[in-house]
């Protein structure tokens, strides 16, 4: 009987380590003014044209930061709302997706869905747009296609927990 008592006893120590390491801690990453909050099995790494760019083992997140000042040359100025910066950046990209807006919790996010193929893999990106003080924000999250609808509201979610300077 007391050769059982331990074994289970060490089977729920064992387990309870197992779960322990499974769980997913949210970790906020702050870079160039933006701060995003995700889990900590994401981690940062160096791309040239963002920002921001953080990676996981299934998602990715980008983001970039444009001047007020140097969107003046395609009619984005700092009078211009988020989704008229979104208009242009489907503009510029020749990308038809609709604006869409979001709003939980008294937080409105602007952003748009579309797909890309990227080295013969297919992606969806859910970009979200945002005004700063001083810059507008292209704030994207991208997974495989096939993974995409069951990882949609977990973009939002995250997307909620954005802030720029």
């Amino acid at each position: 009987m007391k050769k059982a008592s331990i074994l289970l006893l060490t089977l729920a120590v064992i387990s309870l380590f197992m779960f322990a390491g499974c769980t997913k801690e949210a970790k906020t990453f702050n870079k160039d003014g933006i701060s995003v909050t995700l889990t900590d099995e994401f981690y940062e790494k160096d791309y040239v044209s963002a920002n921001i760019y953080l990676e996981s083992a299934k998602n990715i997140f980008i983001g970039i930061k444009e001047s007020f000042s140097d969107l003046n040359s395609v009619g984005i100025y700092s009078t211009s709302t988020e989704s008229q910066y979104a208009q242009v950046i489907l503009n510029q990209n020749v990308l038809e997706e609709e604006i869409l807006t979001n709003t939980q919790n008294d937080i409105t996010l602007t952003y748009i869905v579309y797909q890309k193929t990227v080295s013969e893999k297919d992606f969806t990106y859910l970009a979200v747009f945002k005004k700063g003080a001083q810059y507008f924000y292209m704030l994207q999250f991208a997974c495989e296609t096939k993974n995409y609808s069951d990882t949609e509201n977990q973009f939002l979610e995250w997307a909620r927990t954005i802030t720029v300077e």
